[in-house]
């Protein structure tokens, strides 16, 4: 993931502010990741999407959850920045960054100004280049997610929506919750979300588009 670092800091080339042109769309790759940049550079305001082709269908089973919970530890420390650190830096920045898990891809947006892209860039490059992963701070995400599950179950329509769709697909991979269950979350170690990250988040799995 350390290339993912300079081919972040590569695209702040591509969307420096400058003089204001109209609005147009580029495509193009870097070092095999398309990207997708959409330019209006009336505004000093950027909009980074990345997406990882990887969600919750790769869950191995009796596992389930692991996408998630992976994807949600990268803002757990990164880097030199334990949880509170990074989330200084991008509070500091003003910059938006959040972190959702479908079933088949893992979706990072967030929001700078354009004066502050550099920085943010950076921040986000360490994300996914150096996160820690560290054991503690894992068991403590996933008490979160286990409360997270329970919550869903004093809620009507979201769990009529998740018995809707167990019965709808049955023992298909479509029919297990993204979340997982407390059972299968509870099992879930370091050593899994660290094999997960390296096998999912590489290059030929990521697409990125600014705007």
């Amino acid at each position: 993931m350390r290339r993912h670092a300079s081919i972040l800091l590569f695209l702040l080339l591509c969307v420096a502010p400058g003089t204001s042109v109209a609005k147009r769309v580029v495509r193009f790759d870097v070092d095999g990741i398309p990207v997708r940049l959409v330019q209006n550079r009336d505004f000093d305001y950027v909009t980074l999407s990345l997406i990882v082709r990887s969600g919750s269908l790769a869950d191995p089973k009796g596992k389930e959850g692991l996408a998630n919970l992976t994807a949600q530890m990268l803002r757990r420390g990164a880097g030199k920045l334990d949880q509170a650190g990074f989330e200084d830096a991008l509070d500091y920045l003003g910059s938006k960054l959040e972190i959702s898990v479908g079933y088949e891809s893992t979706s990072i947006g967030g929001d700078s100004l354009g004066r502050n892209l550099d920085a943010f860039l950076q921040l986000v490059s360490t994300m996914l280049g150096a996160p820690r992963f560290e054991a503690a701070q894992i068991e403590k995400q996933k008490r979160l997610i286990v409360a997270q599950i329970d919550a869903i179950r004093e809620n009507d329509a979201t769990l009529g929506a998740q018995f809707f769709r167990r019965a709808l697909f049955a023992d298909h991979l479509l029919g297990r919750p993204t979340l997982g269950t407390p059972r299968s979350v509870r099992t879930l170690r370091q050593e899994d979300v660290k094999a997960y990250f390296r096998q999912a988040f590489v290059r030929n799995n990521l697409i990125v588009g600014f705007s």
